[in-house]
């Protein structure tokens, strides 16, 4: 068993304290970031609350032969996930292939629980629960969710997250079988709410500036080397200028000037922090990745990160 609940102002920090994730961010906004994880979990199951603070393109995988869903910490959610807005009213189901792929916001605020493979199906066995396994196939699922569920998911969270802190040193039998309880009781009710709903929310395919917005993004990762140009980014996604910025504004509220500076930025940081305490110049990772004239790159990182280039290393 393994519990924390911290804050963190710095992503690799948070990182480490998410067990079994595969995580990377992308901050775009500026020197805001701050992150707060309270996470349970042990060999077949995770529970945890996270809240995060700026604009942040996460991608990544959950952890490797566990489904995962999401549900809001609070009613205020909003969000971007696999291309699609998500609110307050939404269960998130992951596919298959667990793939994140999402942008939030300051008030990013969710539960995401895992449970493995192996334990799902003795559960969905067990409780002959089998319209589940349709709604754990192969693609994501958005339903809709009951206030009244809710409500009541949150009050049985909130109870084991807190019984785990206070029991985090008490290694006798009866705290065991107490977690146990507690979390064959949230499984077994998420469980159920999602046998009885039948439906996914209706959701329309992507729109010709997602696709144009999924291209560029492909192509600005594609070019780590060099800043490209919006223009570069038209052309390859085939829209006016006006429509991509409209489809960057829409899902990453930045333009796409913005967003391919602040990728580069990102890139500079993580391969600095890689490098920590090595003998590596700021120069040459700052050219490596298309920053040409120093003194604009320092000043631009600092103001991005709230940190010189040189404090990370």
């Amino acid at each position: 068993m393994h519990i924390i609940e911290a804050q963190f102002d710095d992503f690799y920090q948070f990182k480490q304290f998410a067990v079994g994730w595969d995580l990377d961010f992308n901050l775009l906004s500026k020197n805001n970031f701050n992150a707060y994880l309270n996470m349970y979990s042990n060999e077949n199951f995770q529970l945890g609350r996270t809240r995060l603070r700026g604009t942040i393109h996460q991608n990544g995988l959950v952890p490797k032969g566990f489904r995962t869903i999401v549900l809001p910490a609070n009613m205020e959610v909003n969000y971007n996930w696999l291309h699609k807005d998500v609110h307050s009213g939404q269960l998130l189901v992951f596919p298959q292939s667990g793939i994140l792929e999402s942008v939030s916001f300051d008030n990013f605020d969710v539960y995401v629980i895992s449970i493995s493979e192996r334990k799902l199906h003795e559960l969905i066995t067990s409780y002959g629960f089998n319209h589940v396994e349709h709604v754990f196939s192969k693609s994501e699922k958005y339903l809709n969710l009951e206030a009244s569920f809710l409500q009541d998911f949150w009050k049985d969270a909130i109870m084991l997250l807190q019984y785990s802190k206070a029991h985090k040193l008490d290694k006798t039998l009866q705290s065991e079988q107490i977690e146990r309880t507690m979390i064959d009781q949230i499984l077994f009710k998420i469980l159920k709410y999602l046998d009885q709903t039948k439906e996914g929310l209706k959701t329309s395919g992507l729109r010709k500036r997602d696709v144009a917005l999924k291209r560029s993004i492909g192509f600005i990762r594609d070019n780590k080397n060099r800043l490209l140009s919006v223009k570069e980014l038209c052309e390859v996604s085939q829209v006016s200028e006006r429509t991509l910025e409209y489809a960057f504004l829409e899902k990453y509220q930045v333009s796409p000037s913005s967003y391919i500076k602040a990728h580069h930025l990102n890139l500079v940081k993580k391969e600095l922090v890689k490098f920590k305490g090595r003998k590596i110049r700021v120069s040459d990772v700052a050219l490596k990745y298309g920053f040409h004239h120093m003194g604009q790159f320092s000043v631009d990182f600092k103001k991005h990160f709230g940190l010189s280039p040189s404090k990370v290393k």
